[in-house]
């Protein structure tokens, strides 16, 4: 497959229009990187690498935000539940 940079262009437009609607239907923008969701789920992945490595244009960081992108997903410490020892929270 050819990539030039207008099918880079083309490939971010539609993840990121499968984000906003992953987004509609769940209420996040986590997207789990196994199962239904994978690909979409290793392009997010890809997009918190690129933000933190300070290579995501500025452009496109503004359009996730736009939308309630989280940059930093929890680590398993915050995800443990506070209440009862060893239970994790649900979410």
């Amino acid at each position: 497959e050819n990539w030039e940079p207008r099918n880079k262009e083309v490939e971010w437009s539609q993840r990121y229009q499968e984000l906003c609607c992953y987004r509609l239907h769940h209420g996040h923008c986590n997207v789990p990187r196994k199962g239904s969701c994978g690909r979409l789920g290793m392009w997010v992945l890809s997009l918190r690498v690129q933000y933190k490595s300070n290579r995501l244009q500025k452009q496109r960081a503004d359009q996730l935000l736009a939308i309630g992108f989280c940059w930093r997903m929890r680590s398993e410490r915050e995800r443990v539940s506070p209440l009862i020892p060893g239970a994790r929270s649900v979410g």
